[in-house]
């Protein structure tokens, strides 16, 4: 999956009012980027 591709589709997930997308996604990206750390 291209980097283009995972960033439009978190774009349209915290579009949504799904606090649940949200949150995954949010967990998604701390797992990705250990460096992002709070």
């Amino acid at each position: 999956i291209e980097a283009t591709e995972v960033f439009f589709a978190v774009t349209k997930l915290f579009q949504s009012k799904d606090a649940a997308l949200r949150r995954m996604v949010y967990l998604m990206i701390k797992e990705l980027s250990p460096s992002a750390d709070e």
